[in-house]
């Protein structure tokens, strides 16, 4: 474990900075319940990476120091619905806002600490997770990620940029982990995605788009559950993701009543116009709720001590 912190503090992630800075006791301990070896070589046949339940309860901890009093989740009651969902067999499609790295913690954290959900939503949320997380991040980046259940994809803007054996060898990657994801889905483990999949940034509109894979991957789902998020406590940096500022904040994440995927697509076809397809749409309508829920919590958060 000391071998494992020396080369993490050499990486300079500021987040794990930060971390140290915070509980130097509680970042040992997020560490001593890692692997040593952080590497993930991620093939077809391992594209689902279970979590630590026992570590994320320590990331919590750590998460306080960023995650300020008053953030909480608007609606909880909402994402419990979805959870019975879930639990009672349904398939639930959560969908997110992505700003950050942080985003994946916020949003288990708040439902950790929701009386409303409890940890049980949060220890069977499977995320869809970016291979480059795990390929091309920092050592404490790629360490922490191991908290959470993740199937592993290769997202489809990142496909374009491939060719020949590599392109192929993503495909079939891709093509298990939506096999996994069908697998799991009825099975009481809530799905997420963050439509967008890379993290929306300022300036950049490109990468506030959802992906066109959106309108199949919602048709597969019994249910829906957007959510907000608001409040950003992880600034990202034009350098890498090492140098990602953290900055404390409250957050608020909005949670929306979960809706059929077939009253969904029946109101996305409702407002789509004329002469374009629904599968062209229905990412750009999705997004358009994303951003009603993200501005009815915004001033809620705002009123909050120590809100930006």
């Amino acid at each position: 474990m000391k071998e494992q912190e020396e080369q993490l503090a050499s990486v300079e992630n500021k987040l794990y900075g930060f971390f140290r800075a915070t509980s130097v006791e509680q970042t040992e301990k997020l560490l001593s319940l890692l692997p040593e070896d952080v590497t993930e070589v991620v093939t077809p046949e391992t594209v689902y990476r279970a979590g630590n339940p026992e570590a994320r309860e320590t990331a919590d901890l750590l998460a306080r120091g960023l995650i300020l009093p008053g953030s909480k989740i608007i609606d909880a009651h909402h994402l419990a619905e979805s959870w019975k969902l879930a639990q009672s067999g349904k398939s639930v499609l959560v969908l997110s806002e992505h700003f950050s790295n942080f985003d994946l913690t916020n949003i288990t954290y708040l439902a950790d600490n929701d009386p409303a959900i409890g940890k049980g939503f949060a220890d069977n949320l499977i995320a869809m997770a970016g291979v480059k997380l795990s390929r091309d991040s920092d050592r404490f980046i790629a360490a922490f990620i191991q908290v959470y259940n993740r199937i592993v994809i290769m997202p489809s803007r990142s496909l374009d940029k491939l060719s020949g054996e590599e392109l192929n060898e993503y495909k079939k990657m891709n093509l298990s982990a939506i096999k996994e994801m069908t697998k799991r889905k009825n099975s009481g483990h809530p799905i997420l995605v963050f439509p967008t999949g890379t993290r929306t940034r300022p300036n950049q509109p490109d990468t506030a788009k959802a992906i066109p894979e959106m309108y199949s991957y919602m048709r597969g789902f019994d249910y829906i559950q957007f959510l907000s998020l608001n409040g950003l406590v992880l600034k990202v940096s034009d350098i890498s993701m090492s140098a990602d500022e953290p900055q404390p904040n409250v957050v608020m994440m909005g949670a929306a009543k979960p809706i059929s995927s077939q009253e969904f697509m029946e109101n996305a076809e409702k407002n789509c116009p004329q002469g374009m397809e629904m599968r062209d749409f229905v990412p750009i309508y999705l997004m358009q709720q994303l951003h009603s829920l993200h501005d009815y919590v915004e001033p809620m958060r705002l009123a909050v001590d120590g809100a930006f």
